[in-house]
């Protein structure tokens, strides 16, 4: 593994490695959806790029927050305090489930 020092990238963005594999899936939302039939092991390469002195904020929707639901969380990062926008097609009970990124 090797450590980078952010003050040393002299570009605005620069490549720093590849990432291989992850899931595959024929639906939109695998964790919200997937039966166990929809995903599959991928064999694809991500590059991995540090982009410097970008601002955080409200990005625009991605892919799987396009749809229905259209999800958003923000601000981030945060302190503990954030909001989570979402709509609904139908009236109902809502029980969201919170997970920090260890999985806790």
């Amino acid at each position: 593994m090797k450590f980078f020092k952010l003050d040393d990238f002299t570009a605005d963005t620069t490549l720093v490695g590849y990432i291989y594999g992850g899931i595959s899936s024929t639906v939109a939302n695998i964790f919200s959806q997937n039966t166990g039939t929809q995903s599959i092991a991928s064999s694809q390469i991500f590059k991995v790029s540090v982009i410097k002195n970008s601002t955080v904020g409200i990005h625009a929707l991605n892919t799987q927050s396009i749809g229905t639901l259209q999800m958003q969380v923000f601000p981030n990062p945060n302190n503990g305090n954030f909001i989570v926008k979402f709509n609904l097609r139908n009236n109902g009970e809502v029980k969201p489930t919170i997970n920090m990124p260890t999985g806790n």
